[in-house]
């Protein structure tokens, strides 16, 4: 993780931001002169007194032993949109194949339960907000009733608006996928994620395929998973 002041990882220089940490890609040499420019940069970076921007990039949270980053995809007076920028795993929409929505399902279980006890500190649970979300019809199917949660997906509506183009909704597999005996790379080395809106049935659920496309899977499809979170900036 990024401690406050410049860290050298890969190469990159990180510095705090509130509670959570940001990132900036900068291409320097771990010499004396770059560690100059370095402290320079971080005293002078905008982004220490400015508020997150859509297309800022943050550390938070671990996932299979490595840093998550999200991306800031929208923001509002008092919270930013962040989505994950890799899927953290590949998981069935819903374990049991019958009639089910985003409410009562086993991803939504697993996003608000294991995934955020292990995920993240304490300190950066205090900036995950508490939303209630509403998951629209989709594919003429209903999309069931509103829900609180701290972590998410997106609905295609959401994904039309903030993602608009096929290539900025492709995503890479994370370690988890890279690692899992079901993940089979495809063009582009992307992955299929689920979305939290039904399919053309309550059997299906929609996602965004390797391509960018919005379609519909069947629930028991082994996809990738992309948390969405709305991070407080009070």
């Amino acid at each position: 993780m990024c401690l406050k002041g410049i860290v050298y990882k890969n190469p990159k220089v990180c510095y705090t931001f509130g509670e959570y940490k940001k990132v900036e890609e900068f291409h320097m040499r771990k010499s004396l002169f770059a560690l100059l420019l370095g402290v320079f940069l971080f005293l002078s970076m905008p982004g220490l007194s400015e508020p997150l921007k859509t297309g800022d990039r943050l550390y938070l949270g671990q996932w299979a032993g490595e840093d998550l980053t999200f991306s800031v995809i929208e923001t509002e007076p008092g919270r930013a949109l962040l989505l994950c920028d890799s899927a953290i795993g590949l998981a069935m929409y819903n374990e049991d194949n019958k009639d089910v929505t985003w409410e009562k399902s086993s991803l939504r279980a697993f996003l608000n339960g294991d995934f955020y006890a292990s995920a993240f500190t304490s300190e950066e649970k205090a900036q995950i907000l508490s939303t209630v979300l509403e998951t629209p019809s989709s594919f003429g199917t209903e999309g069931g009733s509103p829900t609180t949660d701290y972590l998410f997906l997106l609905t295609p509506a959401e994904v039309e608006r903030l993602l608009p183009t096929r290539w900025s909704r492709k995503v890479s597999p994370g370690p988890a996928v890279r690692t899992d005996a079901s993940y089979s790379p495809v063009y582009d080395n992307t992955v299929t994620w689920w979305l939290r809106s039904p399919g053309v049935d309550q059997k299906h659920a929609a996602a965004v395929d390797f391509t960018g496309r919005i379609q519909s899977h069947g629930i028991k499809a082994m996809l990738g998973v992309r948390p969405a979170l709305y991070l407080d900036t009070h």
